[in-house]
């Protein structure tokens, strides 16, 4: 009998990971436009359950005209907030895009709309390989590391070149950085 549950278990998990997942695509561009007040679009979207419950993410583009692109997406949930009424998102990992130097200015406003959203908390973002893309000159791709507090806030925020040549960190003192 519970060889029968093990075995049950197992295919469930497996047809997770081949079973398509684009009818949820909608419902995750809706519920992060609407955590950073602009439009969010995702290609493709995947389950998986290896290393905890992850959704993985691919082609996913912020901005009206698509100011920002990301390649691949990690995204992992707090397994139990799935079912209440606060979604508690660990963590967000993105390897590889670019990011306009237009968006660069709207950033900040992303942070203030995601804070005031309280169906949703994300505790830190990493960008790995992300290129901001200047029009009078080019920059190096960058790692960018933020950590957020309980209600939103940005508690430090670690950018470096790829190359690990150049970075800076950034903490908050209260009222100073």
């Amino acid at each position: 009998m519970a060889t029968g549950v093990i075995v049950i278990l197992a295919m469930a998990v497996g047809v997770l990971h081949v079973m398509p997942m684009s009818g949820y695509v909608p419902t995750l561009e809706r519920l992060a436009s609407n955590n950073i007040g602009e439009p969010v679009s995702i290609g493709a979207l995947k389950v998986s359950l290896m290393s905890g419950l992850q959704f993985k993410l691919s082609n996913v583009s912020v901005g009206a005209t698509q100011d920002v692109i990301l390649n691949d997406v990690v995204v992992t949930p707090e397994l139990g907030s799935i079912f209440g009424d606060k979604l508690v998102l660990t963590s967000i990992k993105a390897n590889g895009g670019k990011i306009v130097k237009e968006a660069l200015s709207r950033l900040p406003l992303w942070q203030d709309t995601s804070a005031l959203d309280t169906r949703m908390h994300v505790q830190s973002i990493a960008l790995r390989g992300i290129t901001p893309e200047m029009r009078a000159f080019k920059l190096p791709s960058v790692n960018v590391d933020v950590k957020f507090g309980q209600i939103g806030q940005v508690q430090s925020a670690r950018i470096e070149t790829t190359n690990g040549k150049l970075y800076a960190t950034i903490t908050s003192g209260g009222q100073q950085w």
